[in-house]
């Protein structure tokens, strides 16, 4: 895994747990999608607009788009290992932008 310059025309459409950097490296936020692109489109959208690319964005955790300069990302096609992967990321750095909902 490497961290990548934010640049949402560069991100591929792919399924995977994604990771958010600010200008320190520290990880803000992480996350999970079927389409990590249209995803981070939602985190970072500068309209307030509810939807980003016809999906719903009212539930999703809004990132100040200046904020993330740096992302990473974690190809897994599973769900449920998704899931798994970003549970035990989020329980162990405890991103900002995250809630934990109990895990701690």
């Amino acid at each position: 895994m490497k961290l990548l310059p934010f640049e949402i025309s560069k991100i591929k459409k792919i399924s995977a747990v994604y990771l958010l950097f600010d200008k320190e490296m520290e990880l803000i936020y992480v996350g999970v999608s079927k389409d990590i692109r249209t995803r981070l489109q939602q985190h970072t959208s500068i309209n307030a607009r509810r939807e980003v690319n016809g999906i719903d964005s009212r539930y999703t955790t809004k990132i100040p788009y200046n904020t993330v300069k740096f992302y990473a990302y974690i190809e897994e096609t599973d769900e449920e290992k998704r899931k798994f992967i970003e549970q035990g990321l989020v329980y162990f750095f405890n991103p900002k932008y995250n809630s934990t909902y109990g895990l701690k």
